[in-house]
């Protein structure tokens, strides 16, 4: 039943889980996944319930035995629940649709349940496997310019190289390549740097790297300091510890903000030796005691 439940989601526009989860008004995905983890696993009459309320024209036969069409045609037409995303499905050989079934673009024309500024929604585009597994997108150096424009369009989306990474579940990720040397030594230049969608403002974590797509600033990976409900704008900070002065915080308006990426994992062919980090370490703890003994602590 897992399988249609699937068939249903992507036939209907939802890009995931989680966003079926919401709609359903659900706090957590859990019992989806766990649907999921299990193929064997029956949905609960709970969520048959649901399924039936929030949809008026899915057909509970066919969701339960695979009898009949999945769609009741003789009741209304559902629209898509939100806006401004797509769903591309995606093998190796081309791009075609799972299961058989179209992907759904849903109307860009639906109201936002907060100010742009401050939600962001769901990704505009996100492409999922032969399986309905979403892969992870890859914007490299040569990508970050054309992504700018066009991280909402499906076909240039087509164009990015996807990957998967079984440790990475249950959400949407973009991996992106570090561009230059601002990051260290936390992250080094061409290092991918993998990053779960972050729906609102509110949904920033303080003073974690995070990647922000821009209007002004183009691509920005820094750490981040909300400081929008006190001052009106977010910090981007630099772990460049010896060139603050060539790597200045950036000082970011909401409304410039278009894609705001939470980095859960970082991926560099450089294998760093020992005496490199303990000697970047003991020279932080060596500036760290003469700005103390200049502020007299």
């Amino acid at each position: 039943m897992y399988q249609r439940i699937l068939q249903w989601l992507n036939y209907k526009g939802f890009k995931n889980l989680n966003h079926l989860a919401k709609y359903l008004g659900y706090s957590s995905a859990e019992k989806l996944y766990r649907l999921q983890r299990s193929p064997d696993a029956k949905p609960s009459f709970e969520i048959i319930e649901d399924l039936s309320r929030a949809f008026e024209t899915l057909n509970l036969n066919w969701l339960i035995s695979g009898v009949g069409q999945m769609e009741n045609t003789n009741q209304k037409e559902y629209l898509a629940p939100e806006a401004g995303h797509a769903i591309v499905n995606e093998t190796k050989e081309n791009l075609h649709t799972a299961q058989g079934l179209k992907p759904q673009i849903a109307s860009a024309n639906a109201s936002p349940t907060a100010s742009p500024s401050l939600n962001f929604g769901v990704p505009n585009v996100v492409t999922v496997d032969s399986s309905n597994r979403e892969n992870i997108v890859l914007v490299n150096q040569k990508a970050r310019a054309g992504y700018l424009n066009g991280f909402g369009d499906v076909e240039y989306v087509k164009t990015l190289p996807t990957f998967y990474l079984p440790q990475l579940k249950a959400g949407t990720y973009r991996a992106f390549e570090v561009d230059g040397e601002s990051m260290e030594p936390t992250l080094e230049n061409k290092e991918i740097v993998i990053g779960s969608w972050v729906e609102s403002l509110a949904d920033i974590r303080e003073d974690r790297v995070h990647i922000l797509v821009t209007k002004s600033h183009g691509i920005v990976i820094k750490r981040l300091l909300n400081a929008v409900s006190k001052y009106g704008y977010i910090v981007a900070k630099s772990d460049a510890f010896n060139s603050r002065n060539q790597y200045k915080n950036l000082l970011i308006d909401p409304e410039d903000i278009q894609e705001i990426w939470y980095a859960r994992m970082h991926l560099n062919a450089n294998f760093r030796s020992p005496s490199e980090v303990y000697h970047r370490l003991n020279t932080f703890e060596a500036d760290l005691e003469e700005i103390k003994r200049r502020l007299g602590v």
